[in-house]
């Protein structure tokens, strides 16, 4: 079988200590956010938009933030909605297109969404991706690179369009393109797939009335009972902003799909976009889950104002990684003194407990190293010569198992 590749080829000042954010969220606003700061804000952001012309975002934070390092975040008091905030610090997102703007384009947004699928497009035939994972690995990779990527060739990927473009008959779908990449040479994009989209350049406007849909052809199971999972993947997108989005969603009966939808102007990088799988819009504590899909789409309405211009939505290399959560050894030093645990799958927020005892302080250097300060408080948590419990607590509650230490 000929596939559509073979086809397509032959034509911050930094915050010394955020504090760690409680369950509920919060609402802050960054008054010069880079492209480079972006990733870390959108990671812990359920909403955000994003003024790319001033560099100014509105963001309702979510309870797992203690990683952001931005050059600056002033909190809005805590009886301000993100509405409000929007509305006082961006009026401008608050023009509609009825209205004559022009201005959105150069908005990003975040959002949670939802979207069930009509009884023609749910599949009953999804078999289980492989048995649930205790240690540290990635058992989803994709970075379209290697074929077979789609189902019909013998791939693991679905792709489909969800409904009729406007003014056209035939298909707009995800296909893999050689237009543009994070690693290696290809991506999938949102709209150079299907009878239409083969025929489209790389960098063409899409059309309205888009629906078109890449999905995870099995049931992913390895991130059941994880102590920690995430979906990660970079992206581009250049959508007309408030109309057309692209989503990330996971649904646990393939009808009704939850997660998060973006749009505006993503397109001067690849932005690295990750989703801690334990507390996923709509849906939860996915590692609770036996089982559940994987999908992304795009969709765009039926408008599109005049001069505008926008190519849709590419992903790459997107994996989705579980972690054992352990600690291996513990060494002190002096001056003052201080612990540094090694593990693995530690994340950020994560703190050290000494016999169940916080300790007073904690600086998370990477997935695998923590130290523990406080001096001598610290010191009087462990008398000399006495065994003590070492754990490690991560954001969520999952702790590891203890680790005698004795100083």
């Amino acid at each position: 079988m000929v596939s559509a590749r073979n086809l397509r080829m032959a034509g911050l000042l930094a915050l010394a200590a955020l504090p760690v954010l409680s369950a509920a969220p919060r609402v802050v606003v960054v008054p010069l956010l880079t492209a480079q700061e972006a990733p870390a804000l959108i990671r812990s952001a359920d909403r955000l938009v994003w003024d790319r012309e001033t560099g100014t975002a509105v963001a309702e934070v979510n309870g797992y933030a203690p990683d952001l390092a931005l050059s600056e975040v002033r909190d809005v008091a805590e009886d301000t909605s993100f509405e409000a905030a929007l509305a006082s610090t961006l009026p401008e997102f608050a023009v509609r297109r009825e209205s004559g703007s022009q201005g959105l384009s150069r908005f990003a947004v975040k959002e949670p969404a939802r979207r069930t699928k009509p009884g023609n497009l749910v599949r009953t035939d999804r078999i289980e991706a492989g048995a649930p994972s205790r240690t540290e690995s990635t058992c989803l990779f994709e970075g379209f690179e290697t074929l077979p990527i789609w189902e019909e060739d013998g791939g693991a990927w679905w792709h489909y369009q969800g409904g009729q473009p406007y003014n056209a008959v035939g298909d707009y779908f995800w296909q893999d393109a050689d237009c543009d990449a994070f690693g290696g040479s290809w991506s999938a994009d949102a709209v150079l797939g299907g009878d239409l989209g083969l025929q489209l350049p790389c960098w063409a406007d899409y059309a309205d009335l888009t629906d078109s849909w890449l999905e995870y052809a099995p049931w992913i199971t390895c991130a059941y009972g994880a102590p920690s999972a995430d979906l990660s993947f970079y992206g581009k997108l250049l959508t007309e902003a408030g109309y057309d989005y692209f989503y990330y969603l996971a649904s646990l009966d393939g009808v009704d799909y939850y997660g998060y939808r973006l749009s505006g102007d993503f397109s001067d990088v690849w932005y690295a976009f990750s989703q801690d799988l334990r507390r996923w819009s709509g849906l939860g504590d996915l590692t609770a889950q036996p089982r559940f899909a994987l999908a992304f789409a795009f969709q765009s309405d039926g408008v599109t104002p005049a001069g505008f211009h926008g190519f849709g939505a590419r992903v790459d290399s997107l994996s989705l990684s579980t972690a054992s959560l352990a600690v291996d050894s513990v060494y002190k030093k002096g001056g003052p003194f201080r612990l540094y645990v090694y593990g693995e799958g530690f994340l950020p927020g994560a703190w050290v407990y000494v016999d169940g005892q916080a300790v007073p302080t904690v600086k998370y250097k990477h997935s695998g190293l923590l130290v523990a300060k406080g001096g001598t408080a610290l010191k009087a948590m462990m008398p000399f010569g006495q065994p003590v419990c070492v754990t490690v607590v991560n954001p969520g509650g999952a702790t590891s198992i203890c680790y005698t230490f004795v100083r």
